[in-house]
């Protein structure tokens, strides 16, 4: 019995060191290209923009390739394919995307209820950078995705359901580097309870590319709607938020409280949805 469990604990942290060589490939792969390329002069504007770029067109194929040997050679269970040119992943990718921005569409409803202050930049931008955002929002969905949804799942998976869930759930908040510059508790709470929600959508859809085009949908939609960044065309901000709270913390409560009402949803829905 002790034996079988120091195999499943070693199991986890070589799972767990896998999906950090293979993050850390997907993204140094597309950041050595632009500099190869646009590099001569050090860090800069143009290779920031290529490595985001380069970031939906190869870091995320090579997550998907990594993830899916690692997980087909180690793990019992079927898991989605990333055979993007199949009409059914093009049904999901597209279904997926459509699902979490309307998730975000909702969440910009409220905060305009709430009496946000919505600016409208106008259509004099960078496109390549526009592009750029929605390649690296896209190849990070994928990335994490595969690590937070698909690997670490698998591998906590010989500690229960519950575990399961919870811990890729947390795990996936620590990723956030930008928390820990600013310990905010209401986004930690926030990123948390989506862990959850991205990882119920997985299990209830049995689909990567489904809750990859999800999470990608959520980060693409409010970055054009300006909601808790700079955004593109528009800029929406809370500049009298209610209850004494800040408005990012506002923001985070009624995304958090969105994705709770998904949660409840998916969970008292008894048979799996049906995508393809």
């Amino acid at each position: 019995m002790k034996k079988e469990e120091l195999k499943r604990g070693w199991r986890i942290i070589i799972t767990m060191i896998y999906a950090l060589l293979a993050m850390a490939i997907s993204l140094c792969i597309p950041l050595g290209i632009a500099f190869v390329f646009f590099g001569r002069s050090g860090m800069n504007d143009t290779v920031a923009d290529v490595t985001n770029m380069l970031m939906g067109i190869i870091g995320a194929p090579i997550m998907i390739v990594l993830t899916k040997r690692y997980y087909q050679k180690h793990f019992l269970s079927s898991i989605e394919t990333f055979d993007f040119g199949e009409r059914d992943s093009i049904r999901k990718i597209g279904l997926g995307f459509l699902m979490g921005a309307l998730m975000m569409v909702a969440l910009f409803g409220i905060l305009w209820l709430l009496g946000a202050d919505i600016q409208f930049y106008g259509f004099n931008i960078g496109w390549f950078s526009i592009l750029s955002g929605v390649s690296t929002f896209f190849g990070m969905a994928v990335v994490e995705e595969c690590i937070f949804r698909g690997l670490l799942p698998a591998a906590f998976s010989f500690l229960g359901s519950k575990v399961a869930f919870i811990v890729p759930a947390g795990l996936f908040v620590a990723m956030h580097m930008d928390l820990w510059r600013n310990l905010e508790v209401f986004r930690i709470i926030d990123l948390f309870i989506a862990g959850i929600l991205f990882m119920l959508i997985f299990r209830q859809t049995k689909s990567l590319v489904f809750v990859s085009a999800f999470h990608a949908a959520n980060n693409i939609t409010a970055m054009f709607l300006g909601i808790e960044m700079n955004g593109v065309f528009l800029k929406t901000s809370l500049n009298h938020p209610p209850l004494g709270l800040t408005a990012d913390q506002i923001s985070a409560i009624c995304s958090a409280g969105i994705s709770m009402t998904l949660i409840i949803l998916l969970y008292f829905k008894k048979k799996p949805v049906r995508i393809a």
